[in-house]
């Protein structure tokens, strides 16, 4: 069993009342660890290992005789905000243990510390719990509107509203930021309030906020979870993940002509919705590295090495 605590920075981030807040300590362990690994929330004092986020940048205040883990879900390489990351890069910090960055593609292993990719975390979630998680309330496919428009305009926005003004060629399109009454400060990782609206629709509309190998987001899976169609635009490697015949890629717009005729189909036929949306989502060739196994093996050597040690500051 490992214990865990969470830096305030990360404390902040799972029980604020803001939308992008996890909202549940234990949905974010489950969303972290795999099920093999067996995790409990405990405090400074009693605790294994801490997480910290990329806003916590001092190492000074790292017990060495704990197990130091970062988690970051943003992309460190399009933004300039992240403290951590500005101070050590990827993982400059000798400190940290273990990283689960979401703008790394690949586990990087080595004595001194793990880096797990945040995609792979989100794969074994989505794999662990989508027959457990879903709308409670179903839209019939005579009543659901057409799509609804998730992404915010962050980056990227000259490509997403050619997308948008594509999409409105073929029917009605909803913005989220007009429906904050429906969700109020529903967390935006598959909250029941999310799904619902979600669910209303037959399209949903995902986008990237930057474009990194490996970085993609709870969006994507948000679409999944609500029983919708996700029609993505973010990373160049998607389908290396995700099965190309679960979802509408529209990275390449040179495809739009046979995507308008594809949605075309799915927006009018129930029945070749219902099969869209019921194929298997993750891709068959998907690999992730045996990440849970690495992750096991290092958390048990690394627990084996800082029971002997003393902190510094």
């Amino acid at each position: 069993m490992l214990t865990v605590c969470f830096a305030d920075m990360v404390n902040n981030w799972i029980t604020s009342t803001y939308y992008l807040a996890w909202k549940s300590s234990d949905k974010f362990i489950n969303y972290l660890f795999p099920e093999a690994i067996k995790v409990s929330i405990g405090d400074q004092n009693t605790c294994d290992a801490v997480i910290y986020g990329i806003q916590d940048y001092n190492p000074y205040v790292m017990n060495d005789s704990k197990i130091n883990i970062m988690v970051c879900v943003e992309n460190c390489y399009c933004h300039n905000h992240y403290r951590h990351y500005n101070a050590f890069g990827n993982f400059g910090n000798p400190k940290i243990d273990i990283y689960f960055y979401n703008h790394i593609d690949r586990c990087v292993v080595t004595d001194k510390y793990l880096a797990i990719p945040i995609i792979y975390c989100q794969i074994t979630y989505f794999k662990r719990f989508y027959n457990k998680i879903g709308p409670t309330i179903i839209t019939p496919f005579d009543t659901k509107k057409f799509c609804l428009f998730t992404c915010s305009n962050v980056t990227l926005d000259k490509q997403k509203t050619q997308i948008k003004s594509f999409l409105q060629t073929l029917g009605k399109c909803d913005d989220v930021s007009t429906l904050k009454k429906e969700l109020g400060n529903a967390s935006c990782y598959h909250s029941l309030e999310l799904m619902n609206l979600f669910n209303q629709y037959k399209f949903i509309f995902v986008s990237e906020n930057s474009i990194t190998d490996g970085y993609i987001t709870e969006k994507i899976f948000n679409g999944y979870f609500s029983r919708t169609i996700p029609i993505y635009f973010g990373s160049s490697t998607i389908n290396k993940y995700f099965n190309p015949d679960s979802f509408i890629n529209v990275n390449n717009f040179n495809n739009l002509p046979l995507i308008k005729d594809q949605i075309k189909l799915l927006n009018a036929d129930e029945s070749l919705f219902n099969k869209f949306i019921s194929t298997e989502a993750i891709n068959a060739d998907y690999d992730d590295e045996n990440y849970d196994i690495k992750l096991a093996q290092f958390i048990k050597n690394k627990l084996k090495c800082k029971a002997n040690q003393v902190y510094t500051p």
